[in-house]
């Protein structure tokens, strides 16, 4: 996973599946959380919104391929002020054909910098 077009209010996610996948699929969707380093620790931004969700969609990362996604957070978190910032994703591996197959969630996370 991978960033670009980086501004203080939204980014572009890329995904990208190196290997062949004969069997399942990888999905991602809409919701996301930004963490900001603070020190040596990395804290999660307050979010306006009292309550709030995402879509409950799922995209697929092509076998040997990539996906992207627009975020944009300011309705989420307002414009973020410079500072190094990681975005977090989930990821989930199934494989449809086999019925007993349980989702293996995976969390993918890549740094950025607001100037």
């Amino acid at each position: 996973m991978e960033v670009s077009d980086i501004t203080p209010t939204g980014l572009t996610v890329h995904f990208r599946q190196y290997e062949k996948r004969d069997k399942g699929e990888l999905i991602y969707g809409d919701g996301y959380w930004i963490e900001r380093l603070e020190g040596d620790h990395w804290v999660e931004l307050p979010v306006i919104p009292e309550n709030y969700g995402f879509n409950d969609i799922g995209y697929f990362i092509p076998s040997e391929g990539e996906a992207q996604l627009a975020v944009d957070w300011e309705w989420l978190y307002g414009k973020l002020d410079s500072g190094t910032y990681r975005i977090t994703k989930d990821v989930i591996a199934k494989e449809w054909s086999d019925p007993n197959s349980r989702p293996l969630k995976c969390l993918l996370a890549t740094q950025f910098i607001i100037e």
